[in-house]
């Protein structure tokens, strides 16, 4: 009935001018060839009435009244009344167009991101467990899924990856890839009972083999974005009833009992051709084809996401171009944002959040002006002000300059935002050119020029907690780690392969680690030597260090290695009183009325 509808009516509507006129015998013939034409384009295509003119319906029916005008003048030689058919449907169409336009709806595109409250980073972003943070990268996690399906024989001949709809999720507790196979071709899909697997990798260690589920027999994927025939996703969709909405792109999703659906949003115009809204998604059963339709507010608990990454990154660009109106946009433009790049990140509460960086529109500034983070389930958004931030380019740029990076020709990849110890922590995984694993590194958004690199997440991590407190950071910063110092003498010590010194101090029920690019003295290190070191007392079990002296060991100082040593610790201590003074000021800024009011009245006591 679907086909039927999006071709016939269009093709009786195409041809009504000829009938009008009386060309009886070219109005049936246009009737038919039309119709039959049309059902296999919208048969091909999957069009949807959901947008102006009904979509589909409407341009072709403007085509075929083009056809007809032309049809009839050559019938009569001359140029009769029904020309006005396709002039009325250009004047729809262009006027449909124009009423769109963002001048006339500046607001409305603005505020289709909903309210944003600008709001404080560190105290909403909760520090982030760098046991669950992402390792993999998407390249990456597609380049261990071809080798797992490599490695499968006849499954591998016969099917291949689908990377589009490869999906991250949380799942068992652990971030993974979800990576659906999918047909080869007509022939596979013709000799096979169905697509009778999927892969999972592991998104938070690289090193984690992927592992292929096979499906039990009957429970094969039939119904895929490379199916056919009324196997065909997208089509198995048009034909149960779902026109009157657009449809992405979509997704592979695990439930709670690792059985596999496809999510596919649905969506509409709001201003003519444009301002998508989502109003839902529909889950489909691979192997049944059973499909539902829920609202955004109804969807079951486990799908991780439901706004599409391109809807959420137009309404970024929207709002920051047309907030100020659509003059300000296109001549003053004061105070103009356009988002740099969106990616997903899951926070400590375990929600997935799309990060995009808003940079200002001079495409010669490469500073961060701040951060949006929209949750991608109901589609809130928060706005998050950063000055003097780096872009996710210019933090990548910085990482795959690094002489441990640039020398080991390793790129970064995919860069993460988290909150580090209460810092802008941007954690980068680093890929060789074959986008396998290689490491990790860590840099602090607003000082990206320290970049801490390590093999593991808690390698860098550690590194990068040294940076901070090398900064006076630990003295400023609620909640970080507290800074001690410790004598005593080394009970053993070893170095990593080509990484940092690890080495345990008498009496102590820690491991230290530290880096002889800062510390010369480490590989001169014995068991039993005295050193005085200063550490971030986290409670974890290898605590990175801040300072290191071995007393045993006795060097001249020259009087300019003095003059800089002081000079560094003089500015690391004024660093401690400055971001002291910053981070109190934003407390003080998120107290309510009263709690503000409170506390001056304690004040003048």
């Amino acid at each position: 009935m679907y086909y039927l509808l999006m071709a016939w009516l269009p093709a009786l509507a195409g041809a009504a001018p000829l009938f009008v006129r009386r060309r009886f015998g070219a109005g049936v013939t246009m009737f038919i060839v039309a119709g039959f034409m049309l059902q296999l384009f919208a048969w091909l295509g999957q069009p949807s009435t959901a947008w102006p003119l009904y979509g589909y319906a409407g341009i072709m029916t403007l085509i075929l009244w083009i056809i007809a005008a032309i049809v009839d003048m050559v019938i009569a030689d001359d140029l009769s009344f029904i020309a006005l058919f396709p002039v009325a449907g250009f004047v729809l169409l262009i006027g449909s167009w124009v009423m769109g336009w963002s001048l006339f709806n500046a607001g409305t595109y603005a505020h289709m991101i909903g309210s944003m409250e600008a709001r404080e980073w560190t105290r909403d972003i909760q520090p982030k467990d760098p046991r669950h943070m992402a390792m993999v990268t998407p390249d990456n996690a597609f380049y261990l899924a071809k080798k797992a399906i490599g490695q499968e024989g006849a499954i591998g001949s016969q099917f291949s990856l689908n990377q589009d709809a490869m999906t991250l999720q949380r799942h068992g507790g652990e971030l993974v890839y979800v990576v659906p196979l999918d047909f080869k071709g007509f022939s596979t899909w013709t000799g096979t009972e169905g697509v009778p697997a999927y892969i999972i990798v592991s998104a938070e260690d690289p090193e984690r083999r992927p592992e292929m589920v096979k499906l039990p027999r009957g429970e094969e994927l039939k119904y895929t974005p490379d199916a056919y025939f009324s196997y065909y996703l997208t089509r198995h969709l048009r034909e149960q009833g779902y026109v009157n909405v657009a449809l992405e792109d979509p997704w592979f999703e695990l439930d709670e009992n690792n059985k596999p659906w496809w999510i596919t949003p649905t969506y509409v115009p709001t201003v003519m051709w444009s301002g998508e809204r989502v109003t839902g998604v529909l889950v489909t059963n691979p192997a049944s084809g059973d499909t539902r339709w829920y609202a955004l507010q109804d969807a079951p608990s486990w799908i991780d996401r439901l706004m599409p990454r391109d809807i959420v990154r137009n309404y970024v660009s929207w709002w920051g171009d047309l907030s100020g109106g659509w003059w300000n946009s296109f001549w003053t433009q004061k105070s103009l944002t356009q988002p740099e790049k969106t990616i997903l990140v899951y926070g400590s509460d375990n929600r997935l959040m799309y990060v995009t960086d808003i940079t200002s529109s001079n495409g010669k500034d490469d500073s961060l002006v701040g951060l949006v983070y929209t949750d991608t389930r109901t589609g809130k958004s928060s706005l998050y002000y950063v000055t003097g931030g780096a872009t996710a380019s210019a933090i990548l740029s910085a990482v795959n300059h690094n002489q441990d990076v640039h020398y080991k020709n390793l790129h970064g990849d995919w860069a993460q935002l988290y909150n580090i110890d209460n810092t802008m922590g941007v954690v980068v995984p680093l890929l060789n050119a074959q986008d396998a694993f290689q490491g990790v590194a860590i840099a602090e958004l607003q000082n990206p020029q320290d970049v801490a690199v390590g093999t593991t997440q808690f390698e860098a991590l550690n590194r990068y907690k040294a940076i901070l407190a090398r900064r006076g950071q630990q003295v400023a910063i609620e909640n970080i780690a507290e800074a001690k110092t410790l004598s005593g003498t080394i009970d053993r010590i070893r170095q990593d392969v080509s990484g940092p010194y690890y080495f345990i101090v008498t009496g102590t029920p820690h491991i230290f680690t530290a880096s002889s690019q800062d510390y010369p003295k480490l590989p001169l290190a014995e068991k039993g030597d005295a050193v005085e070191l200063k550490y971030l007392a986290s409670g974890e079990t290898v605590l990175p260090v801040i300072t290191f002296d071995d007393l045993s060991i006795t060097v001249e100082k020259t009087k300019a290695e003095g003059q800089v040593a002081g000079a560094a610790a003089a500015r690391q201590a004024k660093e401690g009183e400055r971001n002291l003074s910053v981070d109190t000021e934003a407390q003080f800024r998120n107290l309510t009325p009263e709690q503000r009011e409170q506390l001056l009245k304690q004040m003048k006591k």
